[in-house]
């Protein structure tokens, strides 16, 4: 799961529950909504059975949030990186 990096860095938020956290698993094969349920069980996590795109996702994301802020992050992305 190539998220696992992010989801690493930011465990210690969880674990304090400082901030609460929903992946959108859309429409993988890969077993990742196993891998977040076993390895992270407070994540509240969404899951489409078929790719509905980041977009559609998103928007459904957004509706779950109760707080001031969101942080949206693709698969790919690291947002807690050191920067030169």
């Amino acid at each position: 799961m190539s998220g696992s990096l992010t989801l690493k860095k930011i465990k210690h938020l969880l674990d304090k529950e400082a901030a609460d956290c929903i992946i959108y698993d859309d429409g993988s094969v890969d077993n990742t909504s196993e891998y977040v349920k076993s390895k992270y069980p407070e994540i509240k996590l969404l899951k489409n059975l078929k790719s509905k795109g980041y977009i559609y996702c998103r928007n459904i994301l957004l509706q779950q949030v109760t707080t001031d802020f969101a942080i949206s992050l693709d698969d790919d992305a690291h947002f807690i990186t050191r920067w030169p």
